[in-house]
């Protein structure tokens, strides 16, 4: 008769599983938007041009259980190599789940901005923005969840629950289809079009690290795509700007140049084909172009 496996060998699975997928493909929110854009039928001009009209119709179609399983319509945004925080949580767990089906019991927790999945068995806790992988995280201890945008997410958890620290607020385990729909909803809300590039690298005392390195934003409403090289200095940007005042054919081809080296130098190209999303992609770039003209290449210094 099979030993159950020991909680370091559950502990060793979860982060080979973690390592896995943040190594296969990028942060991004491409193919979500892709997927919401199918769903609620909003062609690529609608969307650059009224980004608020997928807000509204994802809003009038929310997302049942059913649409995240197999042929479901939202299944390709988390059972993929890409994705967001959420993505990454629910594909670690079912990728454990499936090699451990007796093993763990995970729960989501919503915490707004971010999501995760941790274990009540085994204490395990699946955070994509881990600076070391996989946490183990027991009842009553402290965490913090540091955030870039605003202030940590300080709590702790007790009997399956997440009690906030400072808002005193208790989140309770939600099922995986409403944590991605939370995930959805804000990328909708904020027309999120976001791809950081990652991978693991080990450190001169040949520890393992998670690394990011290039960035690449598309901001709506200034008709233009932002390329962040180092994301430890994000002031410093290249942008590519559709303009037909000042684009023309040859500063075309002088934008797809540098975008082609950019992902060469600062990302990945096995990253940028990941799920296709280069040829989302570039659907944009074409859409964007027969709405706002052709693009033109500068280098600037954002405020801040």
């Amino acid at each position: 008769m099979n030993q159950p496996p020991t909680h370091q060998e559950l502990l060793n699975a979860s982060n080979d599983e973690w390592m896995q997928a943040l190594n296969e493909g990028p942060h991004t929110s491409f193919k979500m938007v892709e997927a919401m854009m199918a769903a609620t039928q909003v062609s690529y001009e609608d969307f650059l041009s009224h980004p608020e009209t997928l807000k509204a119709r994802f809003r009038q179609n929310p997302v049942e259980p059913h649409d995240i399983n197999p042929g479901g319509r939202y299944y390709d945004t988390w059972h993929s190599k890409t994705g967001r925080c959420t993505s990454f949580a629910i594909k670690v767990v079912f990728n454990l789940n499936s090699h451990h089906p007796d093993s763990f019991q995970f729960g989501f927790y919503n915490l707004g901005s971010h999501r995760v999945a941790r274990c009540e068995n085994t204490n395990i806790l699946i955070d994509s923005k881990s600076n070391n992988g996989v946490k183990v995280q027991p009842d009553t201890v402290p965490y913090t969840f540091p955030r870039r945008n605003g202030p940590n997410i300080e709590g702790y958890w007790t009997n399956g629950n997440f009690q906030n620290s400072q808002s005193g607020q208790v989140l309770n385990r939600t099922p995986p289809h409403s944590a991605l729909a939370a995930c959805l909803k804000q990328t909708a809300d904020y027309a999120v079009l976001v791809c950081a590039f990652r991978s693991i690298e080990y450190n001169a005392n040949g520890i393992w690290v998670p690394k990011y390195r290039g960035m690449i934003r598309w901001r709506i409403a200034s008709h233009r795509m932002e390329l962040t090289p180092d994301m430890g200095n994000r002031h410093k940007v290249s942008c590519i700007t559709f303009d037909r005042t000042r684009g023309n054919q040859d500063t075309h081809v002088e934008c797809a140049e540098e975008l082609d080296d950019f992902i060469e130098e600062c990302g990945f190209r096995s990253q940028w084909e990941a799920d296709g999303i280069h040829l989302f992609n570039r659907e944009l770039w074409k859409a964007a172009i027969r709405l706002w003209g052709y693009p033109v290449w500068s280098k600037e210094e954002l405020p801040g």
